[in-house]
């Protein structure tokens, strides 16, 4: 006669959810690989457009922060920069860059603090415009 095998019903779980695991990978690696390619690519390409906007968005505020500069308003100026500055965020940094312009942002606030508004404007100015030219560098590939 052939032989009864009685399996717990755990074992049974753990072979189900193999079973199920293993062909969830099969339907994402075999069946939908087209489907899966579009997606990642609409995928980078929003990311690349994000990309893009901040950069252009934090150029703007370089811009206006210079020309409010050199009309004498660097009140103005430091709250362009800064906002420049929030806009691009930490993703600016590349792999192997050392960068000192969390130092000179430092600098910034303590000029501030001490009502040196032109001297933290032009700071402030140099660390946006450091940060535009890395985070430029970062995406340019």
């Amino acid at each position: 006669m052939g032989t009864l095998v009685v399996l717990r019903p755990s074992i049974v779980c753990c072979l189900l959810y193999f079973g199920i695991c293993a062909g969830i990978q099969y339907i994402l690696t075999g069946c939908f690989d087209q489907q899966i390619g579009i997606y990642t690519s609409a995928k980078a390409a929003e990311a690349m457009k994000n990309q893009t906007k901040r950069f252009q968005d934090s150029s703007s505020f370089l811009a206006s922060g210079r020309a409010m500069q050199t009309s004498d308003r660097s009140a103005e100026a430091v709250r362009h920069f800064q906002q420049g500055i929030m806009i691009l965020g930490d993703d600016y940094l590349g792999a192997g860059v050392i960068d000192d312009t969390p130092i000179k942002y430092l600098l910034a606030e303590t000029q501030l603090r001490d009502k040196n508004i032109r001297q933290a404007a032009s700071t402030l100015e140099r660390v946006l415009e450091t940060r535009l030219n890395l985070f430029a560098k970062k995406y340019r590939n």
